[in-house]
């Protein structure tokens, strides 16, 4: 009797040091998650008590407060491309309205023709338009930054997407006396993607060789063992090496004073939405003709 009282009372004491070992060690742990709120560091949550029990614990809080900092660290650099954005594409805001503005006192004058007062609003109309697309582009372009654009994962045909968004753009090729020279596989090209996504890639990029483009226009899409090939090509007399290698960079542009009729996001826009839908873009310049191509895989 009094050798099962002994072992009693010896359990009931190591079971009192394990629940005490184990209070000192949530306590620790707290006081360290305490220590951690709000801070910058990379500590982490350590077994300050040697107590092994609650290893699985610690490593787990651990990876939740990696995973977490992540985010942050990821938010606030998402913050910061957004504030230099909304910076360097303030004087292309500025620059239309301005022009806007300059033609809207213009027509308060009486002495005006009826030919000048249309062309005085078809100006103000085109910088109206101009403003839109920029804010457009930079609202567009924050949500992809922040991921905030969800991209649906359906089959489409690439072929119809790219000659629909070519045929809204013969308009602007005749503005500009030129016709494009376009070739495009006769069959079905069947895809995995976002219909909006791939619509504002080969708008983004046609857009673009219309605003630095000087002529010479041509685009292809075209069956390759690799997948499917879109290339727009044009030429680029002021054009270097240098330049094709930024021109998926943000605000990157040609345009010297930032006329405001170019955001420089386009082409940023476009070279996210491939990657993130799977394909590859690039861009290069060979006897001063620009060229950039667009692959995406086959639908399986």
């Amino acid at each position: 009797m009094l050798l099962i009282i002994i072992i009693e009372t010896i359990l009931i004491i190591l079971m009192a040091v394990y629940i005490v070992r184990g209070i000192v060690s949530l306590k620790a742990m707290r006081k360290q998650l305490q220590a951690l709120k709000g801070t910058k560091t990379n500590a982490v949550v350590r077994n300050v008590t040697g107590n092994g029990t609650y290893d699985g614990l610690i490593n787990d809080m651990n990876e939740l407060i990696v995973e977490d900092k992540k985010r942050i660290e990821d938010v606030e650099r998402s913050m910061v491309s957004i504030r230099e954005t909304i910076s360097e594409l303030s004087h292309d805001l500025r620059t239309p309205l301005t022009s806007a503005g300059g033609y809207a006192e213009m027509l308060r004058s009486i002495s005006l023709t009826d030919e000048e007062k249309a062309r005085y609003l078809d100006v103000i109309i085109e910088r109206q338009n101009t403003t839109n697309m920029i804010i457009n582009q930079l609202y567009y372009y924050s949500r992809l930054k922040t991921d905030s654009v969800t991209l649906e994962n359906e089959e489409l045909d690439l072929r119809k997407i790219v000659t629909s968004v070519i045929a809204l753009y013969y308009v602007d090729f005749e503005k500009q006396k030129t016709e494009p020279e376009v070739d495009i596989d006769e069959k079905k090209m069947p895809v995995i993607g976002d219909k909006d996504g791939l619509t504002r890639i080969f708008s983004n990029i046609i857009s673009n060789a219309l605003s630095h483009g000087e002529g010479s226009y041509s685009m292809s899409l075209k069956y390759t063992d690799e997948g499917y090939l879109f290339t727009m090509a044009n030429h680029a007399s002021k054009m270097t090496k240098e330049d094709a290698e930024k021109v998926f960079e943000r605000y990157f542009t040609k345009d010297p004073v930032r006329t405001g009729s170019n955001s420089g996001l386009g082409l940023t826009i476009s070279k996210t939405l491939t990657e993130r839908m799977g394909g590859r873009i690039s861009a290069g310049l060979e006897n001063q003709i620009f060229r950039i191509e667009v692959l995406f895989n086959k639908a399986s």
